[in-house]
């Protein structure tokens, strides 16, 4: 040691206060990247590096939310709530468009609340798998009117969001339901439904 203490030019002392800071902050960042996951496991994947950050500094903790964010990385870390942004929808209209279900609202411009509603459908990551969600949304006034989350992607899927927004919200007579036609959307049994609820249908844009 003391050869190599020589040929980089620095004391014993100083090397051994080195190696002595170097291990301190190892075992610092040890401790906090498995605080880091405690928290993430104990929140079921929904913390972020800014909310773990928070909570960090409020502990006695300290830590900069790119420091967190770069353990995160590092640990394969990521909050389902990150992983939500990159939902697209997963209905295909490929096969369903025609004349059977027109556009009704292309080019009209609506400002009363339950004029028309729309809806999609996306896919969760949970702990447990994949989930499917499916909302229904006021167009005017971007509230969901109702949902519905299964492990399966089908008719019943969409009649269940619907049922759940003409439960809570009592959705007029008129109203029109804007979908992408998918065949979820253009099944007998969800037409049937909104037959029944004297909507109208419609198809997207």
């Amino acid at each position: 040691m003391a050869k190599w203490c020589v040929f980089f030019q620095v004391s014993r002392s100083g090397y051994y206060s080195f190696k002595s800071r170097n291990e301190e902050r190892e075992t610092k960042k040890a401790g906090i990247k498995k605080e880091i996951k405690r928290m993430f496991d104990e929140s079921g994947g929904t913390y972020g590096p800014d909310r773990i950050c928070g909570i960090l500094r409020r502990v006695g903790l300290k830590a900069s939310y790119g420091k967190v964010s770069g353990y995160m990385t590092e640990m394969g870390l990521s909050s389902v709530h990150n992983r939500h942004k990159k939902n697209r929808s997963l209905t295909d209209s490929r096969k369903t468009r025609g004349e059977g279900f027109p556009n009704l609202v292309r080019g009209i411009t609506f400002n009363r609340p339950g004029a028309v509603v729309c809806s999609d459908i996306s896919y969760l990551k949970s702990s447990e798998g994949w989930l499917y969600h499916c909302i229904v949304k006021d167009i005017v006034s971007g509230e969901i009117l109702g949902e519905s989350t299964d492990e399966r992607m089908n008719k019943k899927l969409v009649i269940k969001a619907f049922l759940n927004a003409q439960a809570r919200h009592s959705l007029t007579t008129g109203t029109i339901f804007h979908s992408d036609r998918g065949s979820q959307y253009t099944s007998k049994e969800f037409i049937e439904t909104l037959k029944g609820m004297s909507t109208l249908y419609r198809t997207k844009f």
